[in-house]
């Protein structure tokens, strides 16, 4: 091993010892944390970093809310695709429930505001239509009116009328007759006769009455069917006047409202609902169940699938300080060796350089990203290695 790999192995190993000394032993997690920076070392314009390996892409999953852990349809090791499932939550009848009330309101919200708007449309015709019956009905009572206040109805009802006026000065008379009689016995054939006149003048003069009625009832009620026909057709237009604006403002907003509420409800639920399963956002495989069996409860965020694309492996290192990574671009080569490899170089191209800075024990340091263009069946996630940046 060279002296410049010595010099960063052994920094390296006295980071991590002091370390170890102040925290004991380290979970997983812990390993996925940034270790103590090996200052790259610069010789003859080539630049040489610590780095680690890592796969293309990963992620540690988990669930949104907390729960009981459901079933778990992969196991560690599995390849999946993008969309697959790689866990539940279990007991999620309530979420169900919850989608199924949230739809049955939307679809009843949305009820609401079509019969609002149809009801409105239908109420705008059958006003219309009950203003063009009122007018109809008008223009009848006034033609049933016009065909009785003519000259000839009105002589009619004079006759009758001066009828009824004979009628009662001859019931007057006989009553005046049958008065002087009412002194004689009533047997007598004098006040008998009187008495048939009086009780003839009378039927004669209710006769009178009558026919005179009957007319003066055909013109009343006539003039009463027009009058009660203009007041329905007033009403019936300002009715009409009144659909004719619309639906009421107020109403179509509440109803808008509902609507919006029911369907943001529906997504709500929806989503939870969706959120009780965990899907594979990459495909990859499964690298870790985080020791989880089914019917554990589970906090809100906690890690349950890590998920990890072995397709590729990058390299990343954080030694450079800024008077490095100024000699470093991207596309730029690099050859990368695995402390655990040591006769293995792999080629490797700078896929990327961090434009955030990150400072360390006073150095300005950026990350810097390497594909590797080459690989080989010994390399594991994590491994350290060394990288030299070609000029």
């Amino acid at each position: 091993m060279n002296a410049k790999k010595m010099f960063g192995l052994f920094g390296l190993l006295t980071a991590l010892a002091l370390l170890l000394a102040a925290c004991g032993s380290l979970p997983w997690a812990a390993a996925q944390s940034d270790p103590t920076p090996v200052p790259a070392v610069t010789s003859g314009g080539r630049i040489s970093a610590e780095g680690r390996v890592l796969p293309l892409r990963w992620s540690v999953l988990g669930f949104q809310a907390g729960g009981e852990l459901g079933k778990l349809p992969v196991a560690e090791g599995d390849s999946v695709t993008a969309g697959d499932t790689l866990a539940r939550l279990g007991k999620i009848e309530a979420l169900q429930a919850r989608l199924a009330q949230a739809r049955q309101e939307q679809v009843s919200a949305q009820q609401a505001q079509d019969d609002l708007n149809d009801g409105e449309a239908t109420a705008r015709e059958q006003s219309h239509q009950a203003l063009v019956d009122a007018r109809e009905a008008l223009n009848q009572a006034q033609i049933a009116l016009n065909d009785l206040d003519t000259d000839d109805f009105t002589r009619q009802l004079d006759d009758r009328n001066i009828a009824m006026d004979e009628a009662q000065e001859k019931m007057d008379d006989a009553k005046d007759e049958l008065d002087k009689h009412l002194d004689l016995d009533e047997d007598n054939a004098t006040r008998k006769n009187a008495q048939t006149a009086y009780d003839n003048a009378v039927r004669d003069y209710n006769k009178a009455v009558t026919d005179r009625d009957t007319l003066q009832n055909q013109m009343d009620s006539a003039k009463a069917a027009v009058a009660l026909a203009k007041a329905r057709v007033d009403d019936a237009q300002r009715a009409f006047d009144d659909r004719a604006k619309g639906v009421d403002p107020k109403a179509l907003a509440l109803a808008q409202a509902r609507v919006d509420a029911a369907k943001a409800a529906v997504t709500a639920a929806q989503q939870a609902l969706n959120d009780a399963a965990l899907a594979a956002p990459f495909a990859g495989t499964v690298a870790d169940l985080h020791d989880l069996e089914p019917g554990e409860v589970l906090n809100p965020g906690q890690a349950v699938v890590t998920l990890a694309d072995f397709s590729a492996w990058v390299v990343e290192t954080r030694d450079l300080t800024e008077l490095d990574v100024v000699n470093v671009s991207v596309g730029q080569a690099v050859e990368v060796t695995p402390d655990a490899l040591p006769d293995l170089t792999l080629r490797g191209t700078v896929e990327s350089i961090d434009q955030i800075f990150t400072e360390r024990s006073g150095d300005i340091n950026y990350t810097v990203r390497i594909r590797l263009e080459e690989t080989d069946p010994r390399l594991r996630w994590g491994m350290t290695v060394n990288a030299v940046f070609v000029p």
